[in-house]
């Protein structure tokens, strides 16, 4: 290229990967990057010349101000060879050093017709300034050569020897010469390009000759050390002392870098830990550097900083606190549940309102399936927060929450510190998932390690036994599961609990139809357009296929549906079978009889025979309980595999027909000659509970009497021996499972009255609900005769009729 004013000119530049090239040398270079061979190309149109800059990043592609250094050298190329894999070597002999100042992308066109792109360079010269006076020059000769013949005696560089390095009679050249064979990092080479006097460069050049020198003396003096302290009996321990040497010497060799220590150290420093924390971290190091790194206890301890590190002290996750975004993302989430989701609301809005986490820990008891870990994932998408959950199910060891104290190999923070680090936030949302499930040992009770977690007045000052320092939990929003009350009482005490019931037969449907079709298309590659479920269907699919209180099992039936249905259709090679509609029918094509069947009322009235109604974790169901009189001594028989409470409530039943037998025109000693048997029929599942004592004595009374019971009506409620009816739970669910078997009519206490809100509006405009107070009212309601005072009901109740066949009796009672 021609030359521009004031020494200033343009010439292709070629990149160089870990290499400084000097002037006045000569070396063979390897090219075969694009751009480098754009330069070769472009270099036969300026006189065979291009600029030798070196990379920063040997793994750079680019060439620009930033990539490359801009103190250089310009080059003529002396030969240039094709080989096989496309690549040039040539022979470059450096002229002079030159400084880069700008870089512009360009394209060159050869005669063939070939096109390369390359990047031309602007610079001007910058020779080195000879500041030195003869005197001075050959002081700095004699210095080199000591150097040079000290540095080959100690090291085996290949290749070279005091003779060939020192042929060079002149300063100049001898400098360039040792700072392009000397081997030395591409930094320290380019430091002494970059040079603008000899004097200087030499300096520099000396200053690195002497550092290699110092280390090649550092690491003899080393070896020495650690031959003198061990014998060949000790040669396991070579490493360990030859450490304990290197690190020796490092302390008293100021200018080496930092060690691996020293950076641990600042990393402690920079982690701005709270003062507690920070001083036991930087104890532990100081106590590292004067152990050998490779024993028990010095990994112990490098551990034991290695969580403190770990740990977000300061690091927090933004928070959202707007309750219309918190209400929309529960609504999408969880069909039903409008009281629970009210309840979260109500938590979140004080949070929102005084913007901290201050109040009652919430705590969701339910059955399995209903969604209470799905919630917790919910609130946690609402308010912005890390999601971790911590299963306690079968956890019987205090230090799985407390942590383990480093007095063993092995010893583990608990789980919440490790849940912290996880998170990399101090804010997160904690789970405490299957709460009730958590046992004790002689390893002590995890339940009583979480009454400092959960108390919000002391776990600002958690301890774990790992880390032996303090640690805030109060911005941590902790939630907890649980499938029943079987919780300790002073934990219960620092909760707020939100009971979820089990899902009715359509929050099922609606559950089905919103979340889980559309998972089981995304999960078996199907589209509603090939498979479409009716309602009709997944009501029938809800009845008859599952029993549970979630939505589990239906999500199982329903994949196996899918599944069926891929079947089908690949082995009837049928690829493109579309519309395929899952009503009743094809629900038991493809999962045959059905599984379960939930109670039927009878249809005619039946003497001694009454609907019960029963809560299970599964939701309600009819339970229907039968008496039959035999002759006998007086005997009360209980089957049906009841549970202790049921039987008190058979004995009670008698009791209170015997106190009020005049009333009902029983002789006193009416029970000495009869056996009473009381049964719940399918007696393989057991039943308990107390609500079936009004039931119990009705249906004893009516085969006393031989008055049948109707059969479209069905109760529910505890019974005392003065005959007052007493509240019951799960009336949604008895409810539910009434008007599910045909029932009209319920009787239900007075007192369960206020929990009518909780069901479903079309059960209540199913069903006639009648709230009794006393057993009395329940005879009224149910029997199908009224008890009267007149002559014929003295004479039809009197207990010679109760010495008749039973067989007579009900026929009496049919036609009375």
């Amino acid at each position: 290229m021609s030359q521009k004013k004031d020494n200033y000119a343009e010439l292709p530049i070629l990149a160089l990967r870990d290499l400084v090239v000097f002037p006045g040398t000569k070396t063979p270079l390897l090219v075969g990057r694009p751009l480098s061979i754009g330069a070769l190309e472009m270099a036969t149109e300026v006189d065979n010349r291009v600029l030798l800059m070196s990379l920063k990043d040997p793994d750079d592609e680019e060439i620009t101000m930033d990539s490359i250094y801009h103190t250089g050298v310009v080059v003529n190329i002396v030969s240039s060879k094709l080989s096989k894999g496309g690549s040039y070597q040539i022979t470059v002999e450096a002229i002079e050093r030159v400084q880069l100042k700008k870089v512009k992308s360009l394209v060159y066109e050869n005669s063939d017709g070939f096109i390369y792109d390359f990047v031309m360079g602007s610079y001007e010269l910058a020779p080195f300034e000879d500041d030195l006076s003869p005197g001075e020059e050959e002081v700095y000769y004699l210095t080199f050569e000591k150097l040079i013949k000290k540095l080959l005696e100690n090291a085996q560089i290949k290749q070279l020897t005091p003779e060939k390095l020192l042929e060079e009679k002149k300063l100049s050249p001898l400098v360039m010469k040792l700072a392009c064979e000397i081997p030395m990092s591409v930094e320290k080479k380019q430091a002494i390009l970059a040079q603008d006097s000899l004097s200087a460069a030499a300096d520099v050049l000396i200053d690195n000759l002497t550092v290699e020198l110092n280390i090649i003396d550092l690491q003899r003096r080393i070896h020495g050390l650690v031959q003198t302290q061990i014998s060949k009996n000790q040669r396991e321990y070579y490493l360990n002392e030859q450490i304990k040497a290197i690190h020796k010497e490092l302390d008293e060799l100021s200018d080496s870098g930092l060690s691996e220590l020293e950076e641990l150290e600042e990393r402690v420093r920079d982690a701005k830990m709270p003062v507690e924390a920070e001083e036991k971290a930087l104890n532990e190091v100081k106590r590292l550097k004067s152990m050998p790194a490779m024993s028990a206890e010095g990994t112990v301890a490098r551990t034991y900083i290695d969580w403190l590190l770990k740990m977000p002290w300061h690091k927090r996750s933004r928070l959202r606190y707007g309750l219309v975004t918190a209400k929309k993302v529960l609504d999408k989430d969880h069909s039903g549940l409008e009281k629970v989701k009210d309840h979260i609301l109500e938590h979140l809005a004080v949070i929102s309102h005084t913007k901290s986490k201050k109040g009652d820990i919430l705590c969701f008891i339910g059955p399995p399936g209903v969604g209470k870990t799905s919630l917790a994932r919910s609130i946690a998408e609402a308010t912005g927060r890390e999601f971790m959950r911590m299963s306690l199910g079968g956890v019987n060891d205090e230090s799985e929450i407390r942590g383990h104290r480093r007095t063993y190999i092995g010893a583990m923070p608990g789980k919440l510190v490790q849940l912290l680090t996880k998170a990399k936030t101090k804010n997160p949302l904690i789970l405490l998932d299957e709460l009730d499930k958590t046992g004790s040992s002689h390893k002590g009770d995890p339940a009583d390690a979480l009454l400092e977690v959960l108390d919000p007045e002391q776990n600002s000052t958690f301890n774990d036994h790992y880390l032996d320092i303090d640690i805030d939990l109060s911005e941590v929003m902790f939630i907890a599961t649980a499938n029943s009350y079987n919780i300790p009482g002073p934990l219960r005490d620092r909760m707020d609990i939100i009971e979820l019931s089990s899902y009715t037969e359509l929050e099922k449907l609606e559950i089905a139809k919103n979340h889980l079709l559309s998972d089981a298309y995304k999960e078996n590659g199907l589209s509603v357009e090939e498979i479409k479920f009716t309602d009709d269907g997944l009501l029938y699919l809800i009845n008859h296929y599952t029993k549970e209180a979630g939505v589990r099992n239906l999500m199982r039936e329903i994949n196996t549906i899918c599944r069926k249905f891929i079947k089908e259709r690949l082995l009837a090679k049928d690829k493109t079978r579309q519309g395929e509609v899952i009503d009743a029918a094809r629900i038991k094509h493809y999962l045959g009889a059905t599984k379960y069947r939930h109670g039927i009322k009878e249809d005619a009235h039946e003497v001694g025979y009454v609907n019960g109604l029963a809560w299970t974790q599964v939701g309600g169901d009819l339970l229907g309980i039968e008496v039959q009189l035999v002759p006998g001594k007086g005997e009360l028989i209980a089957t049906g595999s009841l549970g202790d409470v049921m039987k008190e409530s058979v004995r009670t039943a008698l009791t209170v027909i015997r106190a009020r037998s005049n009333y009902y025109g029983l002789p006193e000693d009416f029970y000495k000659k009869w056996d009473i048997h009381v049964h719940a029929p399918e007696g393989a599942i057991p039943k308990d509970g107390p609500s079936a004592g009004a039931a119990i004595t009705l249906a004893i009374l009516s085969a006393l009497l031989g008055i049948p019971i109707r059969s479209d009506i069905a109760m529910t409620g505890e019974i005392t021996l003065r005959g007052h009816v007493l509240i019951i739970g799960g009336l949604k669910e008895k409810l539910i499972a009434a008007e599910r078997a045909g029932i009209r009519t319920v009787l239900i206490p007075e007192e369960n009255q206020k929990d009518l809100e909780d069901v479903p509006a079309n059960v209540l405009a199913a069903l006639e609900i009648i709230p009794v107070k006393s057993f009395d009212e329940v005879v009224d309601y149910a029997l199908t005769q009224s008890l009267t005072r007149s002559d014929d009901w003295e004479r039809f109740s009197s207990f010679t009729m109760m010495q008749e066949d039973t067989a007579q009796i009900k026929n009496r009672a049919k036609t009375h």
